[in-house]
């Protein structure tokens, strides 16, 4: 390999022949980081030259102990994320590996995982890994659990395995070029113009809609897109030209999005396609890229919280279905307790349903409001 100015990672030919990686071992989240320059000259967090030092001086004393799991920790959670770096990586990976141990780089890759999403760097060094043990599932599980930065580099890498996981990569990296250069070459040319219209309108205005569409496109949603629409907001549903072909541009426009309205409905979660946007939601929510407005259409937030009613027996069935693959499931449950625990809006059929679009309206101007003057 070779490292450039930029801090990007040039794949060349690497030799396995000194240590055996076992990439099983690997646990199963984002945060951009430079070097340490430009995190030390970063005016909007501020950081002290002696607490970058102390930072700096402890990661070599805990390395040169050979005490790599606490170094992994300490770098894992460096202030401003000043460790992690490509020269980070670098050193764990030249760590001579005595025949039975664990590779002290695969100790660290493991820690940033269980922390949060791996920047660009450390997802194309991990992905390097993964590719070469033959082990692309994993790949799939941390794409779909938003553990990797997507990008061109990360897309070819991985096309030379699958090109059908590549195509993921580049939609969820917005890489226009190489999403319409992959749909050519699988002859797919029908959904080259489906997907250029669906590209996201200005973020600072996009509202995406999480619902059932089934139950709700026709009716509910309809009107309330049209009102939203009506007050220059632009918003982004699912119009069921990509369902069934690929999530990840679905999941894409949630990430270019600035709010969510995820409407509970009755039949929710019949929906895996629901569930997975949810849990995507539940991620930016937490990185702070997302605000999150639930809105309970015919339903009760107990229902949703305690997961009861026809909305439990549902949520049950695809319990059922997904029984092999419980974190799913478990990620699933989470993303639906940590969305329908915020403060939203209930419809009860008490009032007429344009007072309460209206009142959904006004919410998401107040939201939109907040984001430019936070911005």
């Amino acid at each position: 390999f070779t490292l450039v100015n930029n801090g990007k990672i040039s794949l060349l030919l690497r030799s396995f022949l000194f240590c055996r990686f076992d990439v099983c071992f690997l646990l199963t989240n984002h945060r951009s980081c430079s070097d340490l320059r430009s995190n030390m000259s970063d005016a909007s967090a501020p950081m002290a030259i002696k607490e970058v030092l102390t930072v700096v001086q402890r990661f070599q004393e805990l390395f040169d102990q050979t005490r790599y799991k606490e170094a992994a920790e300490l770098a894992a959670e460096s202030p401003q994320w000043i460790l992690r770096t490509p020269d980070t990586i670098v050193k764990f990976r030249n760590v001579h590996v005595q025949a039975g141990q664990t590779a002290p780089l695969l100790q660290y890759f493991a820690t940033l995982l269980t922390k949060g999403k791996l920047n660009a760097n450390e997802s194309l060094e991990l992905a390097f890994l993964v590719v070469n043990q033959n082990k692309k599932n994993l790949l799939e599980n941390w794409l779909e659990e938003d553990k990797l930065e997507c990008s061109d580099e990360l897309g070819d890498l991985v096309k030379t395995v699958d090109n059908d996981l590549a195509l993921k990569i580049y939609i969820k990296a917005g890489t226009t070029p190489d999403v319409v250069k992959a749909f050519a070459e699988r002859k797919e040319f029908g959904k080259i113009p489906i997907y250029s219209r669906q590209a996201p309108p200005p973020q600072q205005h996009q509202v995406f809609v999480n619902f059932r569409g089934e139950q709700l496109r026709n009716n509910f949603v309809s009107h309330l897109v049209e009102a939203l629409r009506r007050n220059e907001i632009n918003v982004f549903i699912d119009n069921q030209e990509l369902r069934g072909e690929d999530i990840s541009i679905l999941l894409k426009r949630i990430e270019d999005s600035r709010i969510a309205l995820v409407v509970f409905s009755t039949r929710y979660t019949e929906s895996r396609w629901c569930l997975r946007e949810a849990a995507k939601i539940k991620d930016c929510v937490e990185q702070g890229t997302l605000k999150v407005l639930p809105i309970f259409y015919k339903v009760t937030t107990s229902n949703v919280k305690q997961l009861k009613g026809e909305f439990g027996d549902h949520f049950r069935d695809r319990e059922w279905e997904y029984r092999f693959d419980k974190p799913k499931v478990e990620r699933w449950k989470e993303a639906l307790a940590f969305i329908s625990g915020k403060l939203g809006l209930t419809f009860d059929e008490r009032s007429p349903e344009s007072d309460f679009i209206e009142l959904i309206v006004k919410e998401v101007l107040k939201l939109l409001a907040s984001i430019d003057c936070t911005n």
